[in-house]
């Protein structure tokens, strides 16, 4: 079994999240949706 401690944490900082998890910013069921966001921003 593994542990689970403070070592275990990352801190993303800046854009890191949005690279490291773009589906959880964006809808990727729906790739219509995500470039309208590029448009829309």
């Amino acid at each position: 079994m593994n542990s689970y401690d403070s070592s275990s944490i990352e801190v993303l900082t800046g854009l890191e999240p949005v690279r490291k998890y773009p589906g959880m910013y964006t809808e990727t069921e729906c790739p219509n949706h995500l470039a309208q966001e590029v448009i829309d921003n």
